[in-house]
């Protein structure tokens, strides 16, 4: 399997795979707070994640924009009043529902596809562990802004309940701080 059949049958799968995914959202008693939007938002949703992990294959999006845009989804999320362990369900039923399409459309078919596959398999896994990391970073930082504006804590509890590495904050500018993780020297 190349990157580029990979990148084109995300493409052209994506709403029948966003969909997939809304199945396995609606079938999950798990996911309470997903459960109360309406199919075409949460397929729309998905089709944003599907459409930024066919960019980052196919354009080799940087790490630094795939995690700004996890931040902003975790954020969003937070605000949205998503428990955090549905949050990161819903992005491992991403994953799952492409491993199903990838195999039902073949490309995962003979010992020499795997083989050939493995590449991108763990660019694959990269980016939803990539994705996981920011969605919860993206996340727990909106908690901690709004602990922050209620006033009800001391800046001393605050940094007791969030430990440093928790997200940015002091002023550290975006792109500085992701510079600092270490798995920002890999290259997909």
């Amino acid at each position: 399997m190349r990157r580029t059949q990979l990148v084109e049958m995300i493409h052209a799968n994506k709403e029948r795979m966003a969909a997939a995914w809304c199945q396995e959202i609606r079938n999950c008693e798990y996911m309470k707070t997903f459960h109360s939007f309406r199919d075409e938002e949460l397929v729309h949703r998905n089709e944003r994640v599907l459409a930024h992990l066919a960019d980052s294959l196919e354009a080799g999006t940087s790490r630094i924009e795939t995690g700004k845009f996890f931040v902003i989804i975790g954020k969003e999320r937070f605000r949205e009043k998503f428990p955090l362990c549905e949050v990161n369900y819903a992005l491992f039923l991403t994953k799952k529902v492409l491993w199903k399409r990838m195999h039902a459309d073949g490309l995962l078919a003979s010992a020499l596809d795997l083989y050939q596959a493995l590449e991108l398999m763990n660019a694959i896994c990269d980016f939803f562990d990539l994705a996981s990391f920011y969605l919860i970073r993206g996340y727990t930082e909106e908690m901690h802004h709004k602990l922050v504006k209620t006033g009800k804590l001391t800046a001393n509890e605050l940094r007791e309940v969030f430990s440093p590495g928790s997200f940015f904050y002091d002023g550290t500018r975006f792109d500085d701080e992701f510079q600092k993780i270490p798995f920002f020297d890999w290259h997909w």
